[in-house]
């Protein structure tokens, strides 16, 4: 379609600079023209326009007035057959596949291989360096190519990118002393500054003899020794499982029956109070030993959240099932 019929101009604005500007023809309406927009009317012309069938009979004028009267260009002399979206996009000059042919010089001919004119010889033949076999490739891998397969490639690489020979290499193993039973073992250099033992045996021998008592990091000053009061008894301890119904407190479950610690959230062994007392997993139970005031604040922000905002459930954690 012509600039003209549709009336294009830029149309400078304050705020976004340039736009490309159309004219509803029957509206004189104007509006952003966008990408592939290249109808005459706007969209609610266009819509009423399409059904009074004003916009179908020029269609169909234009395909009366157009029939029989275009031949494709390359010299074929078949007709072009006109579509009805050639109203709107224009009648083209050659039939789908012809304008390839039109003024060339290899009109008619196969220019497949051989007789293209691109054509430089095709594939080579070149030898494989791992097993010596002849395979074809393409030119442009000429000085690629170099293996006829993947398997070749790998096998190669395993017999000469190895050791010293591989371009990441570093020096390798090193030896170093095991720090508790003082034999000879090899590592690799990037274990250099953490391994220390030979094996986990030594690693936990040198612990339970180095890192116990005071030694040990989350040394308290012997609480561990403390005695329980004599409240804290097996009764209690069914009566705050109970309470929880027999479930862990922290994922809430209890898969084939595990047993069950009753953890003190203060960390004092003589406060047996219901609020302190809840149960958890050996595994979760072990957890709580370090980061204490962590876990200290967590149960307890945790215990008030389920006061303010779970009153009203079967499970609830502070309801009295004693």
């Amino acid at each position: 379609m012509s600039v003209d019929e549709l009336k294009i101009w830029f149309k400078k604005y304050p705020q976004s600079g340039r736009k490309v500007i159309a004219i509803c023809e029957t509206c004189r309406k104007e509006r952003k023209l966008r990408f592939c927009d290249y109808g005459d009317f706007c969209k609610s012309c266009s819509q009423t326009g399409i059904n009074n069938g004003n916009h179908k009979n020029n269609i169909d004028i234009f395909i009366n007035e157009n029939f029989d009267k275009h031949f494709c260009q390359c010299g074929c002399g078949q007709k072009i057959i006109i579509k009805r979206e050639y109203h709107r996009f224009g009648i083209p000059k050659y039939i789908n596949g012809h304008n390839s042919k039109h003024n060339h010089p290899m009109k008619g001919r196969d220019r497949s291989g051989s007789n293209g004119p691109g054509w430089k010889g095709g594939n080579i033949t070149l030898i494989c360096n791992e097993c010596g076999k002849e395979y074809e490739t393409i030119l442009s891998y000429k000085y690629i190519s170099k293996f006829c397969s993947n398997n070749c490639h790998g096998k190669w690489q395993s017999k000469n990118k190895i050791g010293e020979n591989n371009p990441n290499w570093k020096g390798g193993d090193i030896i170093t002393i095991c720090k508790y039973c003082n034999k000879e073992f090899k590592i690799n250099l990037a274990q250099k500054d953490t391994r220390k033992f030979c094996s986990k045996k030594c690693h936990d021998k040198w612990r339970s003899e180095n890192k116990t008592g005071e030694n040990n990091p989350n040394w308290k000053g012997g609480i561990s020794f403390d005695q329980y009061s004599k409240e804290f008894n097996r009764k209690l301890k069914y009566k705050i499982k109970n309470k929880y119904n027999n479930c862990d407190y922290i994922s809430e479950l209890n898969k084939n029956n595990k047993i069950l610690d009753i953890h003190h959230i203060d960390y004092d062994k003589t406060n047996t109070n219901k609020e302190n007392l809840i149960p958890l997993f050996k595994y979760n139970h072990g957890k709580t030993n370090g980061n204490r005031l962590f876990w200290k604040k967590l149960f307890k922000y945790s215990l008030e959240y389920d006061k303010e905002y779970y009153k009203n459930k079967n499970f609830n954690i502070l309801k009295d099932r004693i």
